[in-house]
């Protein structure tokens, strides 16, 4: 009856005798086969719940976009403030770049990329020159542990038993400088 008066229900539920058929305008609850409940609405309320919807939605996007418009503008501000500081200019590529990392998080609207990719790639060449002067330093250090060319061979054995090592680190010191500097 309910079908034929309703037509055929958007969807259903079942279990055990109680039976929800769900409309567009509501549902109708049925227990045995028979109306138990309903919570239809006339055409016109069901426009109105709608309308109310969708209006709520409205003005959820538009202070999202307000709130999007304010962020954008801090984001502006902050960018102009970091650039014009001279000492972050001065700090180490590491530190911009988790700073770029995080304000491109904070600010999304704000592009950031050219600073991003800036400090991304003096990380990289730093780590590169780091990476250059380990494998030299360590190279300089193997040959450290070979004692010295036109050394006796009583020297020598000395040498290696570590005899030497005050002179070995006093030239692992002066080679630490001479590759590291001031670096």
């Amino acid at each position: 009856m309910v079908i034929d008066a309703l037509g055929e229900p958007s969807g259903s539920l079942s279990g055990g005798s109680t039976e929800i058929l769900y409309y567009p305008l509501g549902e109708v609850e049925l227990k045995d086969g028979k109306v138990e409940s309903s919570t239809m609405v006339t055409q016109q309320e069901f426009d109105e719940r709608v309308a109310e919807r969708e209006k709520v939605k409205a003005q959820r996007l538009e202070q999202q976009a307000v709130t999007r418009q304010k962020r954008t503008e801090a984001g502006k501000a902050e960018l102009e403030r970091v650039l014009a500081n001279e000492s972050f200019a001065k700090k180490p590529a590491g530190a911009r770049l988790v700073f770029w990392r995080d304000f491109n998080r904070k600010y999304p609207g704000v592009n950031v990329s050219e600073h991003l990719n800036t400090a991304r790639s003096e990380v990289n060449a730093a780590s590169e020159k780091q990476a250059r002067l380990e494998a030299r330093l360590q190279r300089l250090q193997d040959e450290l542990k070979k004692p010295p060319s036109g050394t006796s061979s009583r020297q020598a054995r000395k040498y290696r038993r570590g005899r030497s090592a005050s002179k070995q680190a006093e030239r692992e010191a002066a080679l630490r400088k001479e590759i590291f500097g001031d670096d």
